[in-house]
């Protein structure tokens, strides 16, 4: 099954997009848990400035949602920066919560 890229767009105008893939693991990657191993896996999630707090992020999780389950799909994830406070708290808000927590070091 096909990723999708979903719009919001109001009169002739994008205002917003998501790009939603689905993912498969090989089957040797035994340590990840079933659901992760076929997953729905949201890239890019915008929306215009002058749009946001109207529900149109929400929309769009909600269409890559429908999307991955009608595709079989039982788990919709999505990675942000650390320190990007405001899209984690939108993130959780619809639902997401914390997963998977990855160091980096400078070399």
């Amino acid at each position: 099954s096909a990723g999708a890229f979903l719009t919001a767009i109001t009169g002739e105008q994008i205002i917003g997009f998501c790009v939603v893939i689905i993912t498969e693991e090989d089957e040797c990657d035994l340590h990840l848990q079933d659901s992760f191993k076929r997953a729905g896996e949201v890239t890019d999630l915008i929306v215009h400035p002058n749009h946001r707090k109207r529900g149109i992020g929400r929309a769009l999780i909600s269409a890559a949602s429908a999307h991955c389950q009608a595709s079989g799909v039982r788990q919709l994830k999505l990675k942000t920066l650390a320190q990007n406070f405001q899209a984690r708290n939108a993130f959780e808000t619809l639902g997401f919560r914390p997963h998977e927590i990855i160091h980096t070091i400078d070399l």
